[in-house]
């Protein structure tokens, strides 16, 4: 305690500390807006616009000419080619899909599948719950190629607990008796927190901190 009031006597400790926060900050909002696509359960940062995302060893590679994409997906030491044919664009679209690589299935149908649950035929699933950790599925599949699974990398709903957590230990540590008067103005006239109350409040104050880095963490 008595080494950290001495570092926060020299005049140079409060701008590094914000300098450091704010590169901190910067680097992580980067990193929370990157554009890519959510695949076998891995995020795949976009380097190529609407073409190739990566992730580490694994590539998505999406190249369309006219009514006809061409999907590939390596991964590993596997690499999965697909043609996405666009046989009727009405409303919904009707396609024609052609796997290059084994087990070289096909399917002709509708899309989006959220509005025809039925044309996951057996034959995908089948490969799908066997290969699962390797291959897209139909419907990921169709997603990437009309660019419907395009999104950022942070998950919001992560991210937003995390800045409430935070917003309420930055408001308890600048405000020590704001919570307490809060809770107690109504029942008691000129309340005083007690030793025991201070102290527990500096351990909800570290516990919210550290709750809320938790959060932005798995937000990423």
């Amino acid at each position: 305690m008595n080494a950290l009031k001495h570092y926060q006597e020299k005049t140079w400790f409060k701008p590094l500390v914000i300098s450091v926060s704010a590169i901190i900050l910067i680097l992580y909002f980067v990193r929370f807006f990157q554009t890519g696509i959510d695949a076998d359960g891995r995020f795949y940062k976009e380097t190529v616009e609407d073409t190739r995302f990566e992730r580490f060893e694994s590539v998505i590679e999406r190249e369309q000419k006219g009514d006809v994409i061409e999907l590939t997906h390596q991964k590993m030491d596997k690499t999965y080619a697909y043609t996405i044919e666009i046989v009727q664009d009405i409303g919904t679209k009707e396609v024609l899909i052609t796997e290059q690589t084994p087990p070289n299935r096909t399917y002709e149908g509708p899309y989006p599948l959220e509005r025809f649950p039925q044309t996951e035929s057996d034959a995908w699933q089948q490969v799908e719950i066997r290969y699962n950790r390797y291959i897209l599925s139909l419907s990921k599949l169709l997603d990437i190629a009309f660019l419907e699974a395009v999104t950022i990398r942070g998950q919001v709903g992560y991210f937003l607990m995390g800045v409430f957590l935070l917003a309420i230990a930055t408001l308890d540590l600048r405000f020590p008796r704001f919570f307490f008067m809060l809770r107690h103005f109504l029942s008691v006239r000129d309340p005083e927190p007690t030793d025991f109350y201070l102290a527990m409040r500096k351990l909800g104050i570290a516990f919210t901190y550290i709750v809320a880095m938790v959060f932005f963490i798995m937000a990423i």
